[in-house]
């Protein structure tokens, strides 16, 4: 069996594993948005293009 590790360093281990989600929370966010960004740049501009070629009556 294991012997218990001191407070100090289960502390360290935790605190390591935080940052490692926190890190990883925010890539997953900035993804997210770049993603969400370039699909409303491509529907403006698939929108603008189907402005441009309707014929004016």
């Amino acid at each position: 069996m294991l012997d218990p590790v001191p407070a100090p360093v289960e502390t360290a281990i935790y605190l390591y594993f935080l940052v490692v989600a926190t890190i990883g929370l925010s890539l997953h966010w900035r993804l997210w948005q770049a993603s969400r960004a370039s699909e409303g740049a491509a529907a403006d501009e698939e929108q603008s293009r189907a402005d441009s070629e309707q014929t004016i009556d």
